[in-house]
């Protein structure tokens, strides 16, 4: 991220004290969110996650899987932990059930057991995007350097 600093020239007299005080931009109070990828190439040919089409066709363990992932994951690394002691019985068939499916749609990989990551180009992190997005081609073997 670029930092643009203003330079400015303060003449005061020598006998008067200089007080100079700053205060953030008003954000417009924007929530804290995540990008979501979305399908179709843009100018540099990078193709997008089509993360909402996705979401739309996934069966109910799908959906609770990556609900729960998301909630437990760390959004500095996409990196999510469900681990089995936690779960119940039901919860861990659910889980068993739908991690087959998202990884087909490229959605999670299993990092080590019971850690995932959620695919960095579905739920976008501008700070940390390019750490993950290597970290996710490594798991997927398809990193080569960089």
């Amino acid at each position: 991220m670029t930092k643009v600093y203003t330079e400015t020239r303060i003449y005061a007299n020598p006998d008067e004290d200089l007080v100079i005080t700053t205060k953030r931009k008003n954000r417009n109070n924007v929530p804290p969110f995540f990008m979501g990828g979305r399908a179709g190439t843009i100018r540099s040919k990078k193709m997008g996650y089509p993360l909402l089409d996705v979401m739309a066709d996934m069966t109910k363990p799908e959906a609770w899987f990556f609900k729960e992932l998301r909630h437990s994951m760390d959004i500095r690394t996409s990196v999510g932990i469900m681990k089995n002691g936690d779960l119940s019985l039901s919860d861990r068939q659910k889980k068993k059930l739908a991690y087959a499916p998202l990884k087909e749609k490229d959605l999670v990989r299993r990092v080590k057991k019971e850690t995932y990551m959620i695919n960095p180009d579905a739920l976008i992190y501008p700070e940390t995007y390019e750490e993950s997005k290597k970290a996710w081609l490594m798991l997927k073997g398809d990193y080569h350097g960089g």
